[in-house]
């Protein structure tokens, strides 16, 4: 989603990189912009995958009490 909106991948990244690539090269920025963007990934996934997980396991049915007569 991040790689079709190129507006939001600029907006990415911490004031710790920030203030350590302020005086950088230009190409040595842009390439952390995409190395943030290449990290999330697989933690997106990983997130994506514990969603559809816990979708597809259905919660344990409580046992229907019997009467004791």
């Amino acid at each position: 989603m991040a790689l079709v909106m190129p507006a939001f991948t600029h907006a990415q990244g911490c004031s710790l990189c920030k203030d350590s690539t302020a005086g950088s090269a230009p190409i040595v920025r842009q390439s952390l912009r995409r190395a943030i963007l290449i990290l999330g990934l697989p933690a997106a996934g990983i997130f994506i995958g514990i969603l559809v997980l816990a979708r597809r396991i259905k919660p344990r049915e409580a046992p229907e009490p019997t009467s004791q007569l």
